[in-house]
């Protein structure tokens, strides 16, 4: 684990963003639009790389 590797991807076809670690998916969040408002409807972050930010609603 390198969290100095770690990329964040927007999806938007797929209404999702995945968090990848080099080649490795270590995480993604899935959202449903709602007019001007963005509802999240799943966040999942490996074991691992829970509790550096990955997930985070900035």
């Amino acid at each position: 684990m390198n969290s100095n590797k770690i990329k964040i991807e927007f999806e938007k076809e797929d209404n999702s963003s995945i968090a990848y670690d080099g080649n490795r998916q270590i995480g993604q969040c899935h959202f449903a639009r709602l007019k001007q408002n963005w509802i999240i409807t799943l966040t999942d972050v490996e074991k691992d790389y829970q509790g550096q930010g990955i997930g985070k609603n900035s």
